[in-house]
């Protein structure tokens, strides 16, 4: 059976990047160290390493990085959602954070066939890659991602930030909720 995030969704459904026991940044499927994702290689995992190893310098709060390959196509890409855990060509990242607290959905990009090479097979093994380089790399994604709103969880139903992203994250978890 799969393990269950708080969120409700499957760990099985998605990539984390997060630290091992030994500090290392390592990529887990389903809680197990991972180098495959729905049976396709994950490309570029030294990038994907560097990137989250990155992040957490630019904030010390986040615990975790997950990405999927989902069915649900997002609005645009830097917009918040709500997908699904089935498989499909649609790339997705999240932040979960020290409090247990986690970040919305954010939606990166749709793959599709591009000439004779068909993107769609390869989402699984493209999606990680393609949210770590928009992170990296596009300071309006990055924007995205780090202030996406915090989703309600069943161990935190009431996180009320009200849109303010992870600014209003660092100060609550460093001085309390603001009133």
């Amino acid at each position: 059976m799969n393990n269950i995030d708080e969120t409700g969704m499957p760990t099985d459904a998605y990539i984390t990047v997060r630290r091992n026991e030994q500090g290392e940044v390592d990529i887990y499927v389903g809680g197990k160290p991972a180098t495959t994702y729905y049976g396709q290689d994950i490309l570029n995992i030294p990038f994907i390493k560097e990137v989250f190893a990155w992040m957490q310098e630019q904030n010390p709060y986040i615990k975790e990085f997950h990405v999927g390959a989902f069915a649900t196509r997002g609005y645009k890409k830097g917009k918040t959602g709500n997908p699904s855990s089935g498989l499909g060509p649609n790339s997705w990242c999240r932040l979960k954070f020290t409090n247990k607290k986690y970040g919305t959905w954010v939606f990166n990009r749709t793959y599709g066939s591009r000439d004779a090479y068909d993107w769609t097979s390869h989402c699984a093994s493209c999606c990680a890659t393609s949210c770590a380089y928009a992170v990296r790399k596009r300071a309006g994604f990055r924007t995205a991602v780090f202030n996406a709103p915090i989703a309600k969880t069943v161990e935190n139903p009431t996180v009320e930030i009200n849109g303010g992203g992870l600014a209003q994250l660092i100060v609550n978890s460093v001085y309390g909720k603001q009133k």
